[in-house]
């Protein structure tokens, strides 16, 4: 059983702003910038949501990134 991805190249595909009226009637915005990563073997969607504008000036459409997943808790060779 594999339990590690590395490398994944993903490309930003997405970056939405919405504006919500929160239950004490202010406005609130949020930012959404969402990564798809593919290759033969996974598909991986990643979606960053927050309400710091200034987090999402850094991103871009296209812009690349490199994805690693690894088990936290135990080491391969448990398994």
């Amino acid at each position: 059983m594999r339990l590690e991805i590395r490398n994944l190249i993903g490309k930003v595909v997405g970056i939405n702003r919405t504006e919500k009226v929160n239950r004490d009637g202010d406005s609130v915005e949020t930012y959404k910038v969402t990564i798809e990563f593919d290759d033969s073997d996974y598909k991986v969607k990643a979606t960053i949501t927050t309400e710091d504008a200034g987090i999402i000036e850094d991103f871009h459409l296209n812009q690349e990134f490199r994805l690693s997943i690894q088990p936290a808790n135990r080491k391969l060779s448990d398994f």
